[in-house]
């Protein structure tokens, strides 16, 4: 890093603004570590040109689950939700310690390589946060809250407090949390983790296997959820409208996937939408 104050400016075949168009040959002005400007060629005479390359900010990855970057992700088209959570479960309880620790590595040295500065973290356990706390990459570890049922959520909350006690928040790495989803988070446990006035992302309206066990209490998905022993209707919040609802409480809270939401618009909210999860299950266009 160069000492506070040094400046230094940097030029490229191409630079990309974001908030303009490229830049040929443009000119990043930098004072200490932080960007002062960008301007076009032959501002002024350039301290280093570094050549053939495109030079842009760094990339924000808001969405990723770094735990799972060693699960196999197989081309299924119109693959089975249902199925695919159980590979998933599959995966994460066969899976050691010491290689859930090699998976979140291998996330962030992808990441990184890919020109990712920045990530949302979706972590069970909150087991990202020590990696990603001695790496380049900053952003938020969301922990992942999961219980339906009583018993379930009580666990989970104890665990989160657990966790939230332990780390230390750093300049580039907060905390956040998550309540995964609205069939397998208790609408106590959403309202802890609303109360929490924390960085919150939710997975919501992903498939209409969703809306359909929201709406009807019923179906596929109700029946999948029976078959796990971990079906509790009355910790299910009411509607999808009611999720939006609770989450006006949090200002910092973002919505994942939003696949089947119709009344998303209206609520302003923030949404990360998914391009490789929707096209993995063969999802309807976005309705955003």
């Amino acid at each position: 890093m160069k000492e506070s104050g040094e400046q230094k400016t940097l030029s490229a075949r191409w630079v990309v603004p974001i908030d303009r168009p490229p830049l040929e040959w443009g000119q990043v002005h930098i004072e200490g570590e932080k960007i002062t400007g960008v301007s076009k060629a032959g501002t002024i005479d350039v301290d280093e040109n570094l050549g053939e390359v495109i030079l842009l900010p760094g990339l924000v990855n808001a969405h990723t689950h770094l735990d799972l970057t060693g699960f196999p992700q197989e081309r299924k088209d119109g693959s089975n939700f249902l199925e695919w959570i159980d590979s998933v479960i599959a995966h994460r309880m066969s899976t050691t310690p010491l290689q859930m620790q090699e998976h979140i590595q291998k996330g962030i040295d992808q990441s990184l390589k890919a020109g990712v500065c920045l990530i949302g973290d979706i972590s069970a356990g909150g087991h990202s946060w020590d990696l990603l706390s001695q790496s380049k990459l900053g952003g938020v570890v969301y922990f992942e809250l999961l219980g339906l049922n009583r018993d379930r959520a009580q666990t989970a909350l104890e665990s989160f407090l657990s966790w939230i006690e332990r780390i230390k928040p750093q300049d580039c790495l907060s905390p956040g949390v998550s309540p995964h989803a609205p069939y397998t988070v208790r609408v106590e446990l959403l309202n802890f983790a609303i109360e929490q006035e924390l960085p919150l992302q939710m997975h919501l309206a992903e498939t209409l296997l969703e809306i359909e066990l929201l709406q009807t209490r019923k179906g596929p998905f109700a029946d999948w959820l029976i078959a796990k022993n971990v079906y509790d209707e009355s910790g299910m919040v009411p509607s999808v409208r009611n999720i939006l609802q609770l989450l006006d409480r949090n200002s910092q809270s973002v919505l994942v996937h939003g696949t089947c939401l119709t009344d998303f618009s209206e609520k302003k909210k923030k949404l990360v939408y998914c391009p490789r999860t929707h096209d993995f299950f063969n999802s309807s266009p976005h309705p955003m």
